[in-house]
């Protein structure tokens, strides 16, 4: 006869959620690392990859508002909102993780005012606790992995002179109040493929101070403070995980510097940043590597996350 199976708990279930947040072109299962990443998890915690109306191809038509707008209200499914009861009643924690372009996500829940509408609205210079995450489902954290200029990064793979072609006939169809209508791909196919690309969306990628423009290395003390020291003055918790060797930022510029002086006006203004924070050696924008990047990766989140 044989014997029956033994008796094993079940797991617990999971109250704690790792909300993860791609870039440009992303969606579930496209960045190279989440699975490892969810299979490591401190017991308890999730990894949730949601479909936003902006992944894959769909980006170059949609904005930083709209996103924001759907995080919302995923994380008042999962944490709950106000009453601090998600998804079946429990008491749940959330973190926001970002990728990429999934790192401005972060900064624009924490900083956007709460009347942002899909592609519309910069960060509040400064940022206040009278708008932005104040007045949006709580989470406990956001670690941005891979925050990139798509300004630089677009300078990188064109001329000077392609790019502000593009800006001049996008600021026409913005003018013209046509700023939603899809670029000619004659001028963008070069950058990305098939992809549509709205006049508003490229503007907000490429222009200094567009609404996408918040990881750029250029910037200087005023706009630092805005961006970063806006994270401090609304209480925010985060860490910068930057690729050592990521392909979309200029050979010439000083990551580590970089990623400090982030860092600063967020704990000079009252935020945290948390232990992890800091470069990722060897590693590559999305860690395609594997390895002991992914390793070093895995450790860190799992190491926040445990304070969280």
């Amino acid at each position: 006869m044989p014997l029956p199976p033994p008796h094993t708990q079940p797991p617990a279930p999971s109250t704690s959620t790792l909300l993860f947040l791609p870039g440009l072109s992303d969606g579930p299962l496209t960045v190279p690392y989440t699975r490892t990443l969810a299979s490591r998890l401190p017991a308890g915690w999730r990894l949730v990859e949601p479909i936003l109306s902006s992944g894959y191809r769909q980006w170059g038509i949609s904005g930083l508002g709209g996103d924001v707008k759907e995080v919302e209200d995923l994380v008042g499914y999962f944490a709950g909102g106000e009453e601090g009861k998600g998804e079946r009643g429990r008491e749940n924690n959330v973190v926001l993780m970002g990728h990429s372009t999934g790192c401005q996500i972060i900064v624009h829940y924490y900083l956007s005012p709460t009347t942002t509408t899909a592609g519309q609205g910069k960060a509040a210079a400064g940022g206040g606790k009278s708008g932005g995450v104040a007045q949006r489902p709580k989470i406990s954290g956001g670690i941005m992995q891979g925050g990139v200029s798509d300004r630089e990064a677009i300078a990188m793979m064109v001329e000077d002179e392609e790019c502000e072609e593009v800006c001049q006939v996008a600021r026409q169809y913005v003018d013209e109040g046509r700023g939603e209508d899809v670029l000619p791909s004659r001028y963008t196919k070069e950058l990305f493929h098939s992809a549509p690309v709205s006049a508003r969306r490229w503007l907000s990628l490429a222009t200094r101070g567009g609404e996408d423009d918040y990881f750029s290395s250029d910037f200087g003390e005023e706009r630092l403070g805005e961006v970063f020291g806006g994270l401090g003055r609304v209480g925010a918790r985060v860490a910068f995980l930057f690729g050592g060797e990521d392909q979309y930022v200029a050979a010439g510029v000083d990551r580590e510097g970089m990623v400090k002086k982030w860092e600063k006006p967020v704990r000079d203004n009252g935020g945290v940043v948390d232990e992890v924070s800091g470069i990722l050696e060897g590693a590559s924008h999305n860690l395609k590597e594997g390895g002991d990047v992914v390793e070093d990766m895995v450790n860190r989140v799992t190491g926040f996350l445990a304070r969280s």
